[in-house]
């Protein structure tokens, strides 16, 4: 069984849910192949991760795992990991491409140490190299690195953009879905389509027809109705 995070991840723009003035910037760029240091920054599950990697897909063709690296910076934080690997793969040639591309997800957990060294990375190496941050919380990145970037603000994912990609996934899984069942995968991933993705892919292993009802037993949180239902008795 496949997971559903992975099956409806996009592989290309006009696949992504949402921030459409973002798409249009990146594809661009990726038409130009005249790529900036960006940082991108929002809540978490609305498209951050999957742009650049669409982006790193789109410049480098067939070669984008040799061209592109993602590292988690909550658990690649340290300043050895960056004077290590991230050093080696930044000052490496590209393959066919003009320059390499690393991404770190989750950069507002770098440490302070990491940042001032990823920040003189970024001038030596930026002939050869190009650097994403994703970030929930721009402001934890030091003026530095926020100064030499582009800055791309996703948005909270709107109720039709979440429903849009649910009618996706129950289009190609087979599942019916009430319009209260939606809602309430709406109210309780809060336009997370990573968490919506997974909710939904374990309750369809217990029924193919989907209420309210069950996205709430299948979430194991407390049906708001009926709490209060409770308060109000």
């Amino acid at each position: 069984m496949s997971l559903w995070i992975e099956k409806y991840r996009p592989n290309s723009f006009d696949e992504i849910i949402g921030q459409k003035d973002i798409v249009e910037k990146l594809k661009m760029m990726a038409e130009k192949k005249e790529i900036q240091h960006l940082i991108l920054s929002g809540p978490p599950g609305v498209g951050k991760t999957t742009s650049a990697v669409v982006l790193a897909k789109t410049v480098f063709g067939s070669n984008w795992k040799e061209n592109f690296i993602e590292l988690n910076a909550s658990d690649d934080r340290k300043l050895s990991v960056i004077q290590g690997k991230v050093k080696e793969f930044a000052r490496s040639k590209p393959i066919d491409a003009p320059f390499k591309i690393i991404l770190f997800d989750e950069a507002d957990s770098l440490t302070q140490e990491a940042q001032q060294a990823l920040r003189r990375m970024m001038e030596e190496y930026s002939q050869t190299c190009r650097f994403i941050f994703s970030v929930n919380y721009q402001s934890n990145l030091i003026e530095a690195i926020q100064s030499r970037c582009a800055i791309f603000r996703f948005q909270p994912l709107t109720k039709s953009d979440v429903y849009e990609f649910i009618d996706r996934i129950a289009k190609n899984e087979n599942l019916e879905l009430t319009d209260d069942a939606k809602e309430a995968l709406y109210t309780l991933s809060k336009g997370d389509l990573r968490s919506l993705t997974n909710l939904l892919q374990s309750i369809s292993n217990i029924s193919k027809k989907i209420d309210k009802d069950l996205v709430y037993r299948g979430s194991g949180l407390v049906n708001l109705q009926k709490l209060e239902n409770g308060i109000n008795a």
